[in-house]
Order: structure tokens, then C-alpha cells, then sequence
């Protein structure tokens, strides 16, 4: 079988977690005999596929695109949506401030000039608007034009359900978990662990891009009284304003590392020599450096705005990713508290890429069996 993966046109050059997704399922396709390229155009000739495997719907546009262009060629479209709850995640000041723009700041002002309520209410209300204005319709089709769905948990799908008033997608999805390689047999770059061995052990550790949406700067004002305890930060954008805003609190706090991204089979080092692992992400699907972390033996702090019950159960532990209380509390009580291991036995027999690329080969013979 001849499949065509496709995506956002900068998923190489700007690396995410959709990217892991990507290249894992492509590889253990592979190794099961099918056929895998991906092609990140969206006006590219795919007669010779026998369908067309389109990531991420958060790039409407371009995904469109993608859809349409496939479907021109009546060819079979599956998409694995990659979407989380975005309706509250402009409630956070430093994701409005360091990320959204001077346009949309200056249009949530003006409408406090002719609404008088909560900033809370405001902002919901804000976003709402702008949804329906400029998503609702277009992901409306994208999805009524798609053959199959693969969200990552039941939670993604009835998000989708709930975003777009689809009902009707419960009965052209099934679920594709997200996972993990187990890397403990893999080399790894000693140059890199030898600059970085001065750091002490048993430290808070992050992994992920420095930005609003991962919370950060949240961790280190969280911990500002607790400064006997490490903090670490693994990631690329150190040196965006966000990211300065980061090493000012750093500076004032102590006691705080920020290492560049490193090789994935190098992260399982600052893993295992870490205590905890924090994410007080604003989405997240469900954070798949929470899963490594998990399986080398830390703690999980994660936020409620993950698929949580779906991937960790009750075993990590879970903030309110826009309270700095909260984030506090969590992150002490799993510092503090017996290591897990339920939770790392649990993911290596639930979360593995073998997994996902069985659930993905039966939706593709459900979709073919559909169109033929």
C-alpha cells in the first residue's frame, strides 16, 4: 500500500511533537511493509497513493489545501487532527502578552469599551467571536470533506465535536494514541552530557520549546521561595522575548539551568538525573515528553489541559496551568512523594509506536473497504 503523508509546509524546518508523531508512524509503517513518503506541498500530484494521510488542522488554511487537492484527485483522505481546547488558553496574561498580536490586544481593549464585564467573561467571549469569524467554517469542512479522523484521545474527538457542532464525527474516527520509543539501549552524545554534568541531580526538569504555551516562566515564579531546589529547562527560544523574560526570572530566582535542544536519544540523561517533570502546558495532546519522562523514572506534574485521565490515569500529579498556587502545589507534593512506577509500567504496555501504527493500518483498511 502507497501512502502519502502530509502537514503543515514548515514541519521539518520548525520542528513539534507533530513531527515525532510523523516520522514514528512513517517508520514503524514502514516496517510492516507499506509504502510511506511525505510531501508537504499543497498543489502536488498523489495519483499514486492509495490515500492521502493529512496531520493537523490547527493550519486551516494550508490543510484545506491539502484536503481539497487530494480530494480533486479522488483520492481517500484521512487526517489526524491534532487539536486541543483552545477556549481558555487566552485567559493567560503571558500568552496574550509574548504571543498573540498588537492587533488582537487593541481589539480586546476597544470591546471593554462597549461591554462592561468580567475580563474573564470578555475574553471568552473575545475568542468565541474570532472562532466562528475565521475557524468554525473552515474546519467545518475540512472535516465533512475528510474520509476518516484520528484524533489522539476520546477527549480531542469530543472537543472536535463540541467545537465545530459535529455529532456526526463520532461515527468516522477512531482513536490513534500518541507514544514513546523506549531509548534506554540507544547511544547518546556524551559531549553534550559532559558540558552539562555540573548541574545537580534531582531537579525539576521541563523539556520542550521556551514559549507562553508551555509555562515556563509560570514553573520559576511558582518556585520563587523554593530555591533550594534545581530547576532545569530543555529547548529551543531561550532568546525570544518570552525567553528573556524567562532568564530575568532567572537570574532573580538562582539556582536555574537553560540547556539547548539536545538529540532525543541524549534527553534520556537530564531524564533519569531529574526528580520531576513539569508541564503546566496551556494544550497540550498529551505532552509526549510527559510520557518519556515518565518511563526514566520522574514524577509527572501535567495540566488539566491535557487528554490526562486517558494517558496518565491518576498517577500524575495535575495543575491549574493558569494558577501559580497550583503549579506550586503540584510540583512540591510530586517532589516530595514516592516514585511512580506504575505509571512508567503502564505507558510501555498502553503507549508504544507500534500500537499507533496498528490502530492507523486499521483505519486505513476501514476507510479503503469504505471507498471501494
Amino acid at each position: 500500500m502507497n501512502i502519502l503523508f502530509q502537514s503543515r509546509y514548515d514541519l521539518l524546518s520548525h520542528p513539534g511533537g507533530d513531527t515525532i508523531q510523523i516520522l514514528k508512524t512513517k517508520k514503524y509503517l514502514e516496517s510492516k511493509g507499506y509504502h510511506v513518503d511525505i510531501n508537504l506541498s499543497a498543489e502536488n500530484d498523489v495519483t499514486k497513493y492509495d490515500i492521502v494521510h493529512i496531520f493537523n488542522l490547527q493550519t486551516l488554511e494550508y490543510t484545506k489545501r491539502q484536503v481539497y487537492n487530494a480530494k480533486r484527485q479522488h483520492k481517500p483522505v484521512i487526517l489526524s487532527t491534532i487539536w486541543w481546547d483552545f477556549k481558555y488558553i487566552d485567559l493567560d496574561l503571558d500568552f496574550r502578552k509574548y504571543w498573540r498580536s498588537f492587533k488582537y490586544n487593541m481589539c480586546l481593549k476597544l470591546l471593554n469599551l462597549f461591554f462592561f464585564i468580567a475580563e474573564q467573561k470578555r475574553i471568552i467571549l473575545f475568542d468565541k467571536l474570532l472562532f466562528n469569524l475565521q475557524k468554525k467554517k473552515m474546519g467545518y469542512d475540512i472535516l465533512k470533506t475528510v474520509d476518516w479522523i484520528l484524533p489522539n484521545s476520546s477527549a480531542e474527538l469530543e472537543i472536535l465535536v463540541q467545537d465545530f457542532s459535529m455529532p456526526e464525527l463520532r461515527l468516522k474516527s477512531s482513536v490513534v494514541v500518541n507514544a514513546i520509543d523506549d531509548t534506554s539501549n540507544e547511544d547518546q552524545n556524551n559531549e553534550v552530557i559532559d558540558q552539562w554534568k555540573r548541574i545537580p541531580d534531582n531537579y525539576i526538569l521541563c523539556v520542550g520549546r521556551i514559549e507562553p504555551i508551555k509555562g515556563q516562566a509560570k514553573i520559576i515564579k511558582a518556585l520563587m521561595n523554593n530555591k533550594e531546589l534545581p530547576l532545569v529547562f530543555i529547548g529551543a527560544g531561550i532568546d525570544t522575548a518570552y525567553g528573556k523574560l524567562c532568564k530575568k526570572l532567572a537570574k532573580i530566582r538562582g539556582n536555574v539551568f537553560f540547556i539547548p535542544p539536545v538529540q532525543h536519544n541524549s534527553l534520556k540523561y537530564f531524564y533519569k538525573k531529574a526528580k520531576v517533570h513539569v508541564l503546566p502546558s496551556l494544550r497540550e495532546s498529551p505532552g509526549l515528553v510527559s510520557l518519556e519522562a515518565a518511563i526514566y523514572d520522574n514524577n509527572i506534574v501535567t495540566s488539566y489541559q491535557a487528554p490526562i485521565w486517558e494517558y496518565f490515569g491518576t498517577e500524575s500529579f495535575v495543575c491549574d496551568p493558569l494558577a501559580l498556587q497550583s503549579i506550586r502545589h503540584e510540583i512540591l507534593t510530586a517532589y516530595h512523594s514516592p516514585l511512580n512506577l506504575s505509571l512508567k509500567n503502564y505507558i510501555l504496555h498502553n503507549f508504544t509506536w507500534e500500537k499507533t501504527a496498528n490502530q492507523t493500518i486499521k483505519a486505513y483498511e476501514k476507510v479503503l473497504e469504505k471507498c471501494h
